[in-house]
């Protein structure tokens, strides 16, 4: 999930870019599904100015073969500040209301070619990280795919490790329009594939009638 922001309310937001962004925070909030299948979905949108702390390294203590994969397990191979490179950006985000269903949703407005730089914040999987060893025993992997329909650029990346006896299960997709890139997570123990991808397809079609092209 996209780090939180920590910002002073009287902080001016550093203007890094000269972007003309084709929605507005709002207008991404109504784009937004108000269900995930039987859960309602808790709708935010907000001017997301990067920042915040990544989350604690899942396997700190543990080792990693190839060590260079640890990283991508980590944090999606994404540095910890590179966020903070960006402007603030229109947003809109959601999550179920059910905090046991962990899963999050987010559409942030950019034209091209800004939708395809913000999408380069997430590095492609490289191909040793497909087989991963955790002190010694092949018990880790990062698979990623594109999903037909969704463009070119369209990616779905799965992380899979297991800790303590315990199998961690992280799927997330991303895809980029001319006019939003999405980004759809979900860390379910009990992972639907199937139904996560038709949950994206369905977000794509409304956002698609709902927001500017």
């Amino acid at each position: 999930m996209p780090p939180s922001v920590t910002a002073s309310p009287s902080a001016t937001p550093p203007k890094l870019y000269d972007i003309k962004f084709p929605n507005t925070h709002h207008e991404l909030l109504s784009a937004l599904p108000a269900k995930y299948g039987k859960y309602p979905l808790e709708l935010r949108s907000e001017l997301y100015g990067g920042g915040g702390s990544p989350r604690d390294d899942p396997l700190e203590g543990h080792q990693v073969e190839p060590e260079s994969c640890r990283l991508a397990l980590w944090l999606g191979g994404q540095a910890g500040n590179t966020f903070a490179k960006w402007p603030y950006l229109p947003m809109a985000t959601a999550s179920p209301a059910d905090k046991k269903l962990p899963l999050w949703i987010s559409l942030v407005s950019l034209p091209p070619p800004w939708g395809d730089k913000y999408l380069d914040l997430y590095p492609l999987v490289a191909p040793q990280c497909t087989r991963i060893k955790v002190d010694g025993t092949e018990s880790a992997s990062i698979v990623e795919r594109s999903i037909p329909g969704l463009g070119t650029r369209s990616r779905y990346v799965l992380r899979t490790y297991s800790v303590d006896g315990e199998v961690h299960r992280e799927a997330r997709i991303y895809f980029v329009t001319p006019t939003y890139v999405a980004s759809v997570g979900s860390d379910a123990p009990s992972l639907n594939e199937k139904e996560l991808i038709a949950f994206v397809r369905n977000l794509q079609a409304l956002a698609d009638r709902k927001l500017r092209r």
